[in-house]
């Protein structure tokens, strides 16, 4: 089973990196529990609905599921602007595979970049 520190921790480290290489890392932990490429690819592409191409009203809910049995939900809990005035939006992340016997829930920042792309923030 997942902890929720490992999923948090996979949700926020990265804060430099592309997404194509979050995304690298963000699934070693989660292979292991049921989440694999195809789950990321659908759990990112569900979270990028509620910030791109506009970012949706806070309370937002996007969902997904995959063959294997995983499925999930993002909701988008907060808009804010970081003191640089970039657009940045809280994303809750609730995931449940075969292996839990209950979601997994952790939370992440994503905060536009001046060329356009979301990242993961720590700030």
């Amino acid at each position: 089973m997942i902890s929720r520190p490992a999923l948090a921790a996979a949700l926020v480290i990265g804060v430099s990196l592309s997404s194509a290489a979050q995304a690298q890392y963000f699934l070693r932990p989660l292979n292991a529990d049921g989440i694999g490429k195809a789950e990321w690819s659908q759990m990112s592409a569900a979270a990028k609905r509620l910030y791109h191409p506009e970012i949706q009203a806070e309370g937002a809910v996007t969902t997904w599921t995959s063959p294997s049995g995983a499925a999930g939900s993002v909701t988008l809990e907060r808009v804010e602007t970081r003191a640089d005035g970039a657009p940045c939006v809280l994303l809750r992340y609730e995931v449940m595979t075969p292996a839990l016997s209950a979601p997994d829930v952790a939370r992440a920042r994503r905060c536009r970049q001046p060329n356009g792309t979301w990242l993961i923030s720590a700030q």
